[in-house]
């Protein structure tokens, strides 16, 4: 009897976990949730829009020591919450270089942020991919957020 009941709580424990886990990767969350930002360690954040292609020895059209200009984007991030997906449906959803984004923002004692992204997904490296849930992320606010810092 004591090793039936031990077997019964040990299955429920798995049955628990894995409903747990599988919760976990399928709800909506807000992007920033995702972005391990701390203002306080912050060294250095580059930036790319896809309104110009770039040399092929650069990935980032811009480069900014101001913790001003990261801690902006990250405000305007807060808006959007994402669902886990997987890479296969990340990569259908791919669309044209005109309308990707990419950032990378460097923090003291930590591995930098680096985020990839369309209007209507972004990857975060060393993460996972993820879909916009609602509306898309507003390319216009990000082409204004390069052009004012990255003076083009």
């Amino acid at each position: 009897m004591d090793k039936t009941r031990w077997l019964v709580l040990g299955c429920l424990l798995i049955v628990i976990i894995s409903i747990g886990r599988i919760y976990e990767n399928h709800r909506v969350q807000p992007v920033t949730r995702l972005i391990d930002y701390q203002e306080e360690r912050f060294t250095g954040m580059l930036f790319s829009s896809g309104q110009k292609p770039l040399p092929e020895d650069q990935l980032y059209q811009w480069y900014r020591e101001d913790p001003r200009v990261a801690a902006e984007l990250y405000q305007f991030l807060r808006d959007y919450e994402v669902r886990k997906i997987d890479e296969d449906t990340y990569n259908e959803l791919w669309s044209d270089e005109e309308n990707t984004f990419r950032f990378e923002i460097q923090q003291e004692g930590k591995n930098p942020i680096i985020v990839h992204g369309t209007p209507a997904k972004v990857h975060i490296l060393v993460g996972d991919y993820y879909e916009i849930v609602g509306e898309p992320i507003d390319k216009g606010w990000l082409r204004t957020f390069s052009e004012r810092y990255g003076g083009e």
